[in-house]
């Protein structure tokens, strides 16, 4: 008994505090160019955005065309503020793409449609103010908007 008295004198308040790990929020590191994105593009992926926002993309859709990625705004709380979908062509040359393109009067320096308004606003795309999945995206892998 003495000897497990004795142990437990030596398990003081002196001990220095074990610090935990920081929880991760995305398991995906982060991709250093457009070509890494798109020869590999990741089920889901989370950026940090104005040291504000947790944008997080899922990718919902996949075919020979294009990659549709469900896009959300979090605030730090966790609680989604805001939802958009983000169509990535594969090629520039897509039928689809151009359509879109024409009908809303745009240019677009990577083949990234965002939908959402701010995307489309002909005086936010002449300022090149960037809309969140936007910000995130170029942040997360270099797609170029402007």
């Amino acid at each position: 008994m003495s000897d497990w008295l004795d142990r437990l004198q030596q398990i003081g308040e002196d001990e220095p505090k074990k610090t935990l790990a920081p929880r991760v929020k995305s398991a995906v590191p982060k991709i250093e160019s457009v070509i890494d994105f798109m020869s590999s593009p990741p089920a889901t992926f989370t950026q940090e955005v104005y040291d504000e926002w947790n944008i997080k993309f899922v990718l919902i859709f996949e075919d020979a065309e294009h990659l549709c990625y469900l896009a959300t705004r979090d605030n730090k709380d966790g609680q989604i503020n805001e939802a958009t979908t983000v169509q990535i062509f594969k090629s520039e040359s897509s039928e689809t793409l151009r359509s879109l393109l024409r009908q809303f009067n745009i240019e677009v320096i990577d083949p990234v449609i965002i939908n959402h308004a701010a995307f489309f606003n002909e005086r936010l795309r002449s300022c090149e103010i960037e809309m969140w999945a936007a910000k995130a995206l170029k942040q997360f892998c270099g797609f170029r908007f402007f």
